[in-house]
């Protein structure tokens, strides 16, 4: 079973979704796995839920689940398959990695090597002399960024950029106006819905880089935020959207 949408992402890549038998629920399912049970949200799954179910492995990602239940799961020796991603390079290691334990090791090792020469191409294509500055807001109140140990500011510098806050050691830190203002970036990429909003919050400061040059952008985030090899499809569309910056 899996726990997060990016582990069940891996598992249909490498063609294991018939032996999917229950997954939480986070937006519309891929029809490789309508045959699932669902188990509500992440944070609604106990313990004792999927003990009932008796699985053979239980699929997650550290850091999407709750700490409870990852630490249940461990004190009940629930065999466990953990997700760990701090950058790109781990996708296909993970892809390696799990490909062989559901009996895929072909596919696994197929798909890793096609991530690792794409983003090789990407990264070829894409560098500038001097990266663009880019501050990654994924939402608005409070004002959560991605910190470092992420995926995505390792797909910012395949894009010829860099997060303002890679600098910061967690994932998902919280800052300030005033960080970011500090920071003047170049491109201020919006990750969540409320675009017109945040838009002309970021408006309001005429000294900021990305309001000068009309760089406050919109962008549909969702793949790019799912760690698994459709995630180098998603790369490729941020660097697009970062050529067309200056």
């Amino acid at each position: 079973m899996s726990l997060s949408p990016s582990t069940t992402d891996l598992l249909v890549e490498l063609g294991g979704a018939a032996q999917l038998l229950a997954m939480v629920d986070a937006g519309e399912r891929p029809h490789a796995v309508k045959h699932a049970l669902s188990l509500g949200r992440y944070t609604d799954v106990s313990a004792e839920q999927l003990l009932a179910l008796n699985p053979d492995l239980v699929l997650l990602w550290d850091g999407g689940e709750t700490p409870r239940l990852l630490a249940q799961l461990q004190a009940l020796e629930v065999p466990l398959w953990v997700a760990t991603p701090k950058g790109m390079a781990d996708i296909p290691r993970q892809l390696r990695d799990l490909g062989a334990r559901l009996g895929r090791a072909e596919r696994g090792e197929w798909l890793a090597k096609q991530f690792t020469e794409r983003q090789a191409q990407l990264t070829e294509r894409y560098q500038r002399v001097v990266p663009l500055r880019v501050f990654y807001q994924v939402w608005h109140r409070p004002m959560y960024t991605l910190g470092g140990p992420q995926p995505i500011s390792d797909a910012l510098r395949v894009c010829g950029a860099r997060n303002v806050f890679a600098a910061l050691s967690q994932a998902a830190p919280v800052v300030s106006p005033e960080a970011v203002l500090a920071a003047n970036p170049d491109v201020i990429i919006l990750g969540s819905d409320d675009a017109a909003q945040n838009t002309r919050f970021w408006q309001q400061y005429p000294q900021l880089a990305a309001a000068q040059k009309q760089q406050i952008w919109l962008l549909d985030t969702r793949q790019l935020e799912r760690p698994s090899f459709q995630m180098i499809d998603a790369v490729e569309q941020l660097c697009e959207a970062l050529r067309k910056a200056n």
